[in-house]
């Protein structure tokens, strides 16, 4: 090690302080420091790129730019990162010395250049051995690999370079309880990285400052004139207007279209056209009599906003890793066979169908994408509402699918009722067919050449009621108001009046399906609001889609219709007073339920803890009625609601955690498909045919159809729309017409999210933008590798009594108990793991864990054998029960079990995943796996 650390680095001192200069990139580094995370971050970096070949060829000549930059460098030198930061005693700049090694890029440089300090070369060129970089320096002793097994702050050597400089920086993430932000980024050549103009990193910090605390635009204005009042010799700020912060960051300029208050029919593109051309209808342009008509302070009465789509898919794609996922997603796509499994959205019937050759996703460029409608209240105190269409991009994984900064806001409309869906959705579909036809030329990191990139809609993921507005049908509530097939549906009487609902048919018995062109282009366009044919109402702004199938295409929504919809509909019936007579009436044990659902402590991937279910159920949000449909339900209403009702339940639980699984098999669907469609059939019987609307029909008919078109409900799930929607509204300010603020306000967020910061010069600029936007998960602090995962917190000495030694000594292959440490929390893989000894956990249950034996263990603590590195888990097995699940038809995703005194001790690694440990009473006990890796966290 010594031999290499004199090859790689020269020894310097500075006011007596003794440091190591790297004779590569000239970075200086105390002997304190990780010099081996150094040497790995220089080992693993990536070839020189096309764009730098003048650092290996001396013909080609340097850029300009670049040599500007230099000088700049040299003149104002880059403060220290705080990963690369040493004490105060020991502080060098980067610029203070110069690599003797550094003469072929010398060579190169102007008169003035050639004062340049701290110049990088490639690593094949330097005499550093790969030898040097198998060791690790940690204070003033050299450690060798073999010692790596102690639990001490330095890491294993065989560990990656990612993931030892995220456990060697710990210290520098701010602690937030037990994690920490993971927001730390490898070091990065300072020759290649990107830099902002003065004007433009300061109207970044600003516009990021007024975005993060949701600020109105007079408090806005305020803060710049703070700022000039504060900053009176700064030219920028005092010439600095609000509207430019924002000009300065997204120039895009969205198409603004006039439509007639009366008859809908859109304006000419002349905005001196302002009278209506249909007949004698009076409607106007602008605002006001006809003698304001041609003022220049006009303003128009009904218009919507549709964004530049294109702009916002350039800097979404050319963010760093969206283009390499997408890629990734593409190349697992295999068209001539079927998947033995359906993962996502790409293992779709439909979605395959398009990928075959001649279809419009079968070039590597071609990517497509799910829309969502809604309307959103702007005001507590008023009917006024947002109706934005967000677009998200099918291949991305779910979790980026679904992120705020990876949705595009693609159109807006503000107003009391509902806007113009004919033309709202026409000029919409018009904006993204253009990106279908010629497509976008856009440069992705890493490639030195543009790629032409086609965007295809292929889905619409809309509520019932927004359903209806966009394919112009007649709602839900009416005659032929199912889109996937001709039900027409019957109307009884329910309760004090009637209602229309849709019984359940034999399969012989069912209507056809329907087609979409029948819809498109036969029905639509003979059909009006008067005259309507088998539930069409004439024509629909889909039409301007080309590829998109208004059957196929218009999935079911899970969120609205399974869970706000069905679900919440079956908790009033069960304990609303109004109801009261009925066999399933069970309000009167309402508090012994709630009870036993308060005793359920649910894992940490279930974002909210059980709620009192006596004051609440009514106001349940989605997530928590997901959580009651899937777990709390039957287990709490065991021996309460009576056994038909609840076998019939049942069903739509097990049923709706089939097709929410991340990997459906064949069988999978079949089993789905049956129960659903006895839950279908029995409805009608036990709740009464007027109870049976079209959500249900949609679940007992088609919801196993779309899940084999695309795949399982978690792919286009409205949950991200609705995220999106919570956001859009955190930017609306004021109390007038809100579209171009708000438009605003995406569009420089939207431009914050894609700035990616690690790769800009490091400065205060970029240090306060990262502050500004926190996009980092949380993670543990202080993880430390070894063998079979890695552990954090502290790790205690153990004692056992007699009759355990021997065993614990023997499962765990310790010489001595001195051997062996205690742990408390571990990660394994992706994981987080926690053991029953970790006091701080007390309001969750997070140490019941399924094993690679597919037996089920509650896991005491975790055991670490220093010697071999290894870390065990020690734990009571639970053994299942007769019967094995709460319900014997259906439910079976829930298994009965009981705690027992056996012990066993397991690797680690062995342990599949945590489970969902259900007490709600001391005579039950219930687990189960969550439906998929994504849960609920994707979607909050």
């Amino acid at each position: 090690m010594m031999e290499a650390l004199s090859e790689c680095y020269e020894q310097q001192s500075l006011d007596g302080v003794e440091v190591y200069v790297c004779l590569l990139c000239g970075r200086s580094l105390s002997r304190k420091q990780r010099i081996q995370s150094h040497l790995v971050s220089i080992h693993n970096r990536s070839p020189v790129k096309e764009r730098k070949r003048y650092r290996e060829d001396d013909s080609v000549p340097v850029p300009k730019r670049t040599l500007r930059r230099w000088k700049k460098d040299v003149k104002q030198p880059l403060t220290n990162t705080p990963e690369s930061s040493v004490t105060p005693e020991s502080s060098v700049t980067e610029s203070s010395f110069t690599p003797e090694s550094s003469v072929t890029c010398e060579s190169k440089f102007s008169e003035e250049c050639k004062l340049l300090e701290g110049v990088e070369y490639d690593l094949t060129n330097s005499p550093c051995s790969t030898e040097a970089l198998s060791e690790t320096v940690y204070g003033d002793e050299f450690l060798s690999s073999s010692d790596s097994d102690s639990y001490s702050d330095h890491d294993s050597l065989n560990e990656t370079s990612s993931e030892c400089d995220a456990n060697l920086s710990g210290s520098d993430f701010s602690e937030l309880d037990d994690f920490e932000t993971e927001g730390e980024h490898a070091e990065t050549d300072d020759v290649s990285m990107k830099t902002l103009s003065v004007h433009e990193s300061q109207a970044f910090c600003l516009v990021s400052y007024i975005l993060k605390y949701n600020l109105s635009a007079s408090a806005g204005k305020d803060l710049l004139q703070l700022l000039q009042t504060l900053c009176p010799e700064s030219q920028y700020f005092r010439k600095l207007k609000y509207e430019e912060m924002f000009s300065s960051i997204s120039k895009n300029e969205p198409e603004v279209i006039h439509y007639c208050c009366f008859c809908n029919k859109r304006f000419p593109d002349d905005p001196d056209d302002f009278r209506c051309s249909i007949g004698d209808c009076p409607g106007l342009r602008y605002i006001g009599p006809i003698s304001s008509q041609t003022m220049s302070n006009r303003q128009a009465r009904c218009f919507f906003i549709i964004a530049d789509v294109e702009s916002q898919l350039c800097s979404l794609i050319e963010r760093n890793n969206i283009w390499d996922e997408i890629q990734r997603t593409k190349q697992s796509i295999n068209v001539n066979e079927t998947p033995s499994h359906i993962t996502d959205i790409i293992d779709g019937e439909a979605y395959l169908k398009h990928c075959q050759p001649g279809g419009c996703l079968h070039s590597e460029n071609a990517v497509s994408a799910i829309f969502n409608t809604d309307g959103v209240p702007l005001f507590n105190s008023s009917k006024v509402k947002l109706w934005p269409i967000f677009i998200c991009i099918n291949e991305l994984p779910p979790a980026q699918r679904f992120a705020r900064e990876n949705t595009i806001l693609a159109g807006l409309w503000q107003g009391k009722d509902k806007p113009p869906f004919f033309q709202y959705i026409a000029a919409f579909g018009d904006a993204v067919s253009k990106l279908h036809s010629d497509g976008i030329s856009v440069q992705p990191p890493g490639l030195f050449t543009t790629v032409n990139v086609r965007l295809t809609v292929l889905l619409a993921s809309v509520d019932l009621q927004a359903k209806a507005y966009v394919a112009n049908m007649t709602m839900h509530n009416g005659d032929y108001g199912c889109i996937t097939c001709e039900e027409r549906g019957l109307n009884v009487k329910h309760g004090k009046g009637y209602s229309h609902c849709y019984p359940y048919r034999p399969r012989i018995e069912k209507p056809p399906m329907r087609e979409s062109d029948d819809l498109k282009y036969v029905k639509g366009v003979q059909a009006s609001r008067k005259e309507r044919i088998m539930g069409i109402c004439g024509h629909s702004g889909l039409m301007a889609l080309e590829y998109f199938d208004m059957v196929q295409g218009a999935v079911p929504d899970y969120m609205h219709g399974v869970l706000l919809g069905v679900t919440k509909t079956l908790m009033s019936k069960w304990f609303s007073s109004t109801q009261s007579g009925k066999p399933f009436f069970i309000g009167k044990h309402l508090n012994k339920i709630s009870k036993r659902m308060g005793k359920i402590q649910p894992p940490d991937y279930i974002e909210r803890i059980p709620m009192n279910l006596e004051k609440n159920y009514t106001h349940f949000k989605a997530t928590e009625l997901q959580t009651w449909l899937l777990y709390y339900a039957l287990p709490c209403l065991k021996g309460y609601l009576p056994d038909v009702y609840l076998e019939h339940f049942s069903c739509l639980s097990e049923g709706i955690h089939i097709l929410l699984q991340d990997k459906i098999s064949q069988l999978d669907l079949d089993r789905a498909e049956t129960l659903l469609e006895r839950f279908y059939e029995d409805f009608c019987q036990l709740y009464g045919q007027g109870s049976c609307g079209l959500n249900v029909h949609n679940i007992g008919s088609h919801l196993v159809y779309y899940v084999r078109l695309w795949g399982p409900l978690f792919g286009w799930s409205c949950f991200g729309f609705e995220d999106s929607n919570a956001d859009l509204l955190n930017t609306a300010h004021g109390t007038g017409n809100v579209l171009k603020p708000v438009l605003k306000m995406k569009h420089a967020q939207f431009r914050i999210w894609s700035l990616d910061i690690p790769s800009y010069v490091e400065g205060p600029e970029m240090h306060f933008l990262s502050r500004m936007v926190p996009k980092w998960r949380k993670r543990w602090q202080n993880l430390k590798k070894f063998k079979n995962c890695y552990i954090s917190g502290a790790v205690t000495s153990c004692e056992f009594e007699n009759p355990d030694r021997e065993f614990i000594l023997n499962r765990t292959q310790a010489v001595s108990v001195k051997d062996l440490k205690k742990v408390k929390r571990v990660k394994v893989r992706s994981q987080y793991l926690y053991s029953k000894e970790y006091s701080r956990m007390n309001k969750r249950i997070c140490y019941v864990v399924l094993c690679s034996n597919n037996n089920s263990y509650s896991v005491e603590y975790f055991l670490l054998n220093e010697v071999s590195g290894i870390v065990y888990a020690v734990g009571h097995a639970l053994e299942v029960q007769e019967p094995q699940h709460v319900c014997q038809v259906a439910g079976h995703h829930l298994l009965v079990v009981k705690p027992t005194l056996d012990v066993d001790i397991f690797e680690v690694d062995t342990i599949k995943e945590k489970l969902f440990y259900i007490t709600p009473d001391e005579r039950l006990c219930v687990i189960a796996k969550m439906p998929n890796q994504y849960g609920h966290g994707v979607f909050k």
